[in-house]
């Protein structure tokens, strides 16, 4: 699986999952610290997965961007 984020200044991120574009239901920013060392900016988007049409169920998953390391990873 491949996961790609692409970050837009005026709307919300853009997110593929294998190449096709899953829309994102809520985005979100976090800063996150250890101890006194420095800490990782992550954004994280809520998106909806398993949908092939208006009918089908779906499942919100979770795709995380690392601001500092540029990975992006799939929950």
């Amino acid at each position: 699986m491949t996961v790609e984020f692409s970050l837009n200044t005026d709307s919300v991120p853009e997110v593929l999952i294998n190449g096709e574009s899953v829309p994102v239901v809520f985005c979100s920013y976090q800063y996150i610290t250890c101890g006194l060392g420095g800490g990782v900016n992550l954004i994280i988007a809520t998106v909806l997965t398993g949908c092939d049409n208006d009918l089908c169920g779906v499942t919100q998953s979770v795709v995380c961007h690392n601001n500092l390391t540029g990975e992006t990873y799939f929950q």
